[in-house]
């Protein structure tokens, strides 16, 4: 799959993760579009796997951290129909935090 085909028409990228993240004990690439959160899995895998949830949905986001000597970030999204956990590097957690509240 090429990386490109998950955008929808009139969405552009406004950020895009340098690392990787955890969802659902799964490690995914983060991009952020003007439009959705959008988690894409590995690209060696056999079916395409994305995840997405559109920023007009969102109902809230908080950031966290933990751990002491490996230091990890979370994110914690609410909808309405759902409550989704991001985790990474404090970081990248932090600077995906950051741009999703400049969008919403």
């Amino acid at each position: 799959m090429a990386r490109d085909t998950y955008l929808k028409s009139a969405e552009e990228v406004k950020y895009r993760g340098s690392g990787t993240i955890s969802y659902a004990s799964r490690p995914y690439q983060l991009v952020l579009t003007n439009k959705r959160i959008v988690l894409l899995g590995p690209l060696d895998s056999k079916r395409d796997d994305i995840v997405s949830v559109k920023l007009k949905s969102l109902l809230d986001i908080k950031y966290e951290e933990s751990g002491s000597t490996e230091e990890r970030g979370g994110i914690h999204i609410m909808t309405g129909g759902s409550r989704e956990v991001l985790y990474g590097p404090t970081a990248l957690i932090k600077a995906v935090y950051k741009q999703v509240k400049r969008l919403v």
